[in-house]
């Protein structure tokens, strides 16, 4: 009896199977392990997958994880999708069903007011063909056109969740006239679709992962899937719900009854596939990929630092914004989290997170405070805060937002819809919490507008904190972004000074970082500059902006990051600077030097000498290559005009890229113009965009003046990316992309004159990745 039951068993599922299978149009199950084909079970055909980095150095392979069933195929959210042309897909004809396995990563925007397609063969303009996709926060569609009408079923307040697998059914009957909706086995949505026209099939492509009609952000494609998808059907008919439920069951049997569970690692952004990359930083932090903005709110707890970053996880551009996050126990080795927080389907902040900085409440627990976006409204920018959902947690790796904003603006702080980037801290003294936020006064320029608090929720305003001469300094602008205000010692009469920072947006300007150097006068709540005339320290040329700072708990340093603007590559776009120690030097001038802890990435030293000539060092680099390294070098000269060295250069001199000190006009400088043999109009075009600003970095004089002194210089080379110091005061933050493998020497310098090499040390690089 035992026997026969089995065979019973057996052969009802094979028949089952089978009746499954002839009722199916297509079935891609996705199980490929590697390669660029992925299979479709009913039709037989082979599709390609399209993947930026298959035709993109270095190769690899789109990447699979555990589906459901098998394998599961990962969409990185701008670049992968599969395509078939319409002559080798024809759509059903009636009725018809689509069933799939989504777990997405991050959702769109919704640009366009369109789905981030699942899988669509659409023409929204003709009114024809179908498409199920993803909207914004989770939402979710069935759609389909009549050659009339443009018919759509949504998911009636059921949507998706990020990061967990959920199984998807669309029905379009064409008996009923009626579409419906299941979310894993149950129905949650039902209409009637009133005419007398059905479904019309469209002479587009199918498209698997990207849309048929995709709007654009640069070269790049929106409205496209991002995440992993599995046991993707459909159907020649519409599914009853009975069986939309059994077909679910089923999936669940193969799985110990439950969906399974997504780690991150399961679904994150995939580092190792830009390993061998030519350009990217390798021992900068950097997001796992895709596009960073500013890093911002750094703090540490419980032993561990961490830093928030400006991050879009569907693709290498900027535009839905959310906090990237990475923790890290010496300032240096950074390692991926998920996201804190992201837009989200609530009254907050669904369409941006943006720039803040990091405090902490009465028990000492850190709290972020962000930038909130809400279109809704006319002021639609403003504070609110988010708080770890287990302090507990070593690496406070979820986040939870406070069900209200703290900040709104209101009419005469600042300029409407110009309100954003938070900086907080807590004074000691009063035991209440002070709120900076960037903004401008029509007419007057740029400013930071002051709050303070005693429970961190609600906020009363004092003002603007510092107004410039907007006339005198017109490159201040007339709105400020990412304002930052630390103490950074003490005036001789025992009082606290302190630096203020700020990035200054507008017309004829290039967001650089300014600073003042100046007193806090608390009782009217305002910054007093010792000088009127705002400074910088960094002579990169609009490459080291975007600051964030804290004052490191452990050491009592005053901490600053930055993005080293202009990074960019195959997938992804963005990059941090190394946290900056910014200082008070013997002369109460401000100093700007590495932190000691990157000495923990030198491998081999590669060159130590003293007392050189310059063609004596030359000969010794002659033997050295690489653009992994750590140099520090001090030149003397008593006659050159300048004087410095050359990095990532070719032995024939074709690509370099030059780093020196005008001593003639005292200043510092670099050279791109032969950093890349082929197309250097990216460096000119830098150039010009320059000369339209009000900025007088390029023609400023006497700004490094070293008169009696060494020329010092302390340089990074990581890759593309080249982060200079020079003499603890100045530092030059560039990008260089030399076209040439070899591309990897160095040269010391000196025109018009001689120099000698007082001390030089090199050392090749760790990765804090690879």
């Amino acid at each position: 009896m035992l026997k026969k039951t089995v065979l019973f068993l057996f052969v009802a599922t094979l028949v089952s199977c089978v009746k499954q299978t002839e009722e199916l149009h297509n079935y891609w199950k996705f199980d490929e392990s590697k390669g660029i084909i992925t299979y479709d079970q009913i039709s037989g055909v082979n599709d390609s997958i399209n993947y930026i980095f298959l035709v993109q150095d270095p190769i690899s392979d789109p990447i699979r994880r555990k589906g459901i069933v098998g394998k599961a195929l990962m969409f990185d959210g701008f670049s992968t999708y599969i395509e078939r042309e319409a002559v080798n897909f024809i759509s059903p004809q009636g009725s018809f069903s689509i069933s799939v396995w989504v777990a997405p990563r991050a959702f769109e925007h919704g640009d366009g007011n369109k789905l981030s397609a699942i899988v669509n063969q659409q023409n929204i303009n003709e009114k024809e063909g179908f498409s199920l996709g993803i909207f914004r926060h989770g939402t979710w569609s069935f759609q389909y056109g009549d050659g009339e009408s443009w018919n759509e079923i949504w998911d009636n307040g059921n949507p998706i969740t990020r990061r967990q697998w959920t199984f998807l059914t669309a029905t379009y009957d064409s008996q009923k006239n009626e579409i419906a909706l299941y979310m894993n086995g149950s129905i949650i949505s039902k209409k009637k679709v009133e005419g007398e026209f059905g479904f019309i099939s469209s002479d587009q492509p199918l498209l698997i992962g990207k849309h048929n009609q995709a709007e654009r952000e640069g070269r790049y494609n929106l409205n496209m899937f991002n995440g992993l998808m599995d046991e993707l059907k459909i159907y020649k008919r519409a599914l009853e719900p009975k069986e939309v439920k059994k077909f679910f069951q089923s999936y669940l049997k193969q799985n110990h009854r439950q969906i399974p569970v997504l780690t991150y690692d399961d679904i994150k952004i995939e580092r190792n596939k830009y390993k061998g990359d030519q350009y990217r930083p390798e021992f900068h932090a950097n997001p796992p990929g895709h596009w960073m903005n500013e890093p911002h709110a750094p703090f540490y707890y419980n032993g561990k630092y961490h830093l928030t970053y400006q991050h879009n996880p569907t693709g290498p551009y900027w535009h839905n914004i959310s906090w990237g996050h990475w923790v890290s126990d010496d300032l240096v080795h950074w390692k991926d989290l998920p996201e804190a927080i992201f837009p989200e389907n609530d009254t907050i902040a669904p369409d941006g997170i943006w720039s803040g900085s990091a405090t902490y409440d009465k028990d000492g627990v850190p709290v972020l405070v962000y930038t909130f976006g809400n279109w809704n409204k006319v002021r639609n920018q403003g504070v609110a805060l988010a708080f770890p959902k287990d302090k507990e947690d070593p690496n406070l790796t979820e986040w939870v937002k406070h069900p209200r904003t703290s900040i709104e603006q209101k009419e005469g702080q600042g300029i409407t819809g110009e309100f954003r980037d938070p900086f907080v801290w807590k004074d000691e003294q009063t035991g209440k919490w002070n709120i900076i936020v960037g903004s401008g006064i029509e007419g007057k320029g740029g400013t930071a507008w002051f709050y303070e608090s005693e429970n961190l929720l609600d906020w009363d305003p004092k003002g603007p904190f510092y107004l410039s001469n907007y006339a005198k300094y017109p490159f201040l602008g007339d709105k400020w972004e990412l304002p930052v205000f630390l103490p950074l010692g003490k005036y001789e009469d025992g009082e606290t000074r302190y630096i203020f920072i700020i990035s200054p947006k507008g017309y004829m300007q290039n967001v650089e970082v300014y600073y003042w150097l100046g007193r806090y006068d608390k009782e009217n709540f305002q910054f007093i500059p010792d000088d009127e005339e705002p400074l910088y320290w960094d002579y990169g040329g609009n490459r080291y902006i975007g600051p964030s700072g804290m004052i490191d708990p452990k050491t009592g340093r005053a901490l600053i990051f930055t993005i080293t603007a202009g990074g960019n590559g195959v997938g992804w776009a963005g990059n941090c600077s190394f946290p900056t120690h910014i200082f008070l030097d013997d002369n109460g001038e401000l100093g700007v030097k590495p932190i000691v802890e990157l000495n923990s990435l030198r491998k081999e030293k590669l060159l130590s000498a003293k007392d050189k000539s310059l063609s004596e060092v030359n000969r010794e680099l002659d033997a050295i290559s690489g653009n992994m390294l750590e140099i520090i070098i001090e030149m003397e000269s008593k006659n050159a005009n300048k004087y410095g060295i050359k990095l990532l250069k070719d032995p024939e001199g074709k690509e370099e890229t030059l780093l020196f000190y005008d001593a003639k006009h005292k200043k510092l400088l670099q050279d791109l113009s032969n950093s890349r043999i082929v197309d250097i109009n990216a460096t000119r075009r830098f150039s010009r965009s320059r000369r339209r600003s009000t900025d007088k970095r390029e023609t400023l004089r006497n700004h490094f003046d070293i008169e009696g002194n060494a020329l010092k210089m302390h340089i990074y080379i990581d890759k593309a990316l080249i982060q200079a110091f020079f003499n603890d005061k100045k530092t030059i933050t560039t990008w260089a992309y030399p076209k040439l493998a070899e591309s990897k020497g160095l040269q010391v310098f000196a025109e018009d004159g001689d120099a000698i090499i007082k001390s030089i040390e090199i050392w090749e690089m760790n990765s804090i990745y690879y």
